[in-house]
């Protein structure tokens, strides 16, 4: 507090830190440590959490599951003859395009390439 000589109060002083970048990156790095950074859908963490929630409710509900890993076959080529932004376009778009066939309660991750 501020007082004048006579010990009177006056008001506060103080100081203000904007923290907005740290928590900005906290926020990113919480994100993806679940989702994969090219195509936001959820990596291979949130996808081993998924896959467990899914075989426990499969043995409750007695009901099925499937899961289904799809490969980009010559990927590299892609890569190599167009350039990596090319390449991540394309992850990109046959992202979004799985992602408009599923249902609200199936899941598509990106579990890495070995491009």
């Amino acid at each position: 507090p501020v007082v004048d000589p006579a010990g009177a109060f006056q008001g506060f002083r103080g100081t203000a830190t904007d923290i907005t970048r740290e928590l900005e990156a906290e926020r990113r790095a919480q994100f993806l440590s679940r989702h994969d950074a090219l195509t936001s859908l959820p990596n291979r963490n949130m996808l081993a959490e998924r896959l467990d929630e899914t075989i426990a409710q499969v043995a409750r509900r007695r009901e099925m599951a499937a899961v289904l890993c799809v490969d980009l076959d010559r990927f590299k080529d892609v890569n190599d003859t167009l350039g990596h932004g090319a390449g991540d376009a394309l992850i990109r778009q046959v992202a979004e395009r799985l992602e408009a066939c599923l249902r609200e309660t199936d899941t598509l991750a990106r579990v890495g390439g070995d491009e």
